[in-house]
């Protein structure tokens, strides 16, 4: 049987500690998990700890935890910020989802000339990046990574390509060129920034200035695919470039 894994949003020490709600209604009543039975806990930020569940009753439980370790085995082999400009409803939950599930670090949503969807500040907007933010827990906690991406709120695309310093920055673009093994160098960079399109994909205007910036306009194959697609295609192409798959 496979043991359970949760998101603990707190440091990981040896110790008995209750459950929070959440965690207790996964493991209590969707997979009736009972006393003495393991989990493995996360925090988010490269540490795990095996636990055993203990003093388990109804919807509430508690879980004595064995010594933190450090466990990056599921992580990249080099950091990984996406640029991603906002999507309608549920497609932005994919690509967020997807791209956490392929290994990337960091995301950055952004507004773009062609970005059709407005971004609210306020309540709405806070709850709008907890909801995100709670996917990317959860597409961790489903595919074994022990990092969750970090998430930034939306700012401009200009604001976001000026500010970029990694080794190697790339934008997808129809009109752009290859990417191969030689294009990201030797050694592999340390950090790698993917910048993708929106719906309405990135104007002329928006390419030809950040290529000025040092974005390296990459084709991805002979065909158009979708704003939440294309991030995907291009982590997992880059994945194999790295020798992460």
């Amino acid at each position: 049987m496979r043991v359970p894994r949760l998101y603990w949003p707190a440091p990981l020490r040896e110790e008995t500690a209750p459950l929070p709600e959440g965690a207790a209604r996964h493991l209590l009543k969707v997979l009736r998990r009972r006393d003495g039975d393991a989990v493995v806990l996360f925090d988010g930020q490269g540490h795990v700890a095996e636990g055993v569940l203990c003093d388990v009753l109804g919807m509430q439980g508690k879980v004595t935890l064995g010594p933190p370790r450090e466990d990056r085995s599921a992580e990249p082999p080099c950091a990984l910020h996406l640029g991603l400009p906002l999507l309608r409803g549920e497609r932005l939950d994919v690509a967020l989802q997807k791209a956490c599930e392929l290994g990337v670090t960091e995301i950055t949503l952004l507004q773009t000339e062609r970005t059709e969807v407005k971004f609210e500040t306020g309540p709405r907007g806070a709850r709008r990046l907890a909801h995100a933010e709670g996917v990317l827990i959860h597409a961790a906690q489903q595919s074994g990574r022990t990092v969750v991406p970090r998430l930034h709120p939306p700012v401009a695309l200009a604001a976001f390509s000026e500010q970029r310093s990694e080794p190697l920055k790339l934008v997808l673009d129809p009109e752009g060129g290859p990417l191969d093994r030689a294009t990201l160098g030797t050694p592999v960079p340390e950090e790698i920034v993917l910048l993708t399109g929106p719906e309405g994909g990135l104007s002329e205007r928006e390419c030809g200035a950040l290529s000025g910036q040092g974005f390296h306009r990459w084709r991805l194959g002979n065909r158009i695919l979708r704003a939440e697609t294309a991030p995907l295609a291009a982590l997992a192409t880059l994945a194999t470039l790295l020798g992460d798959f």
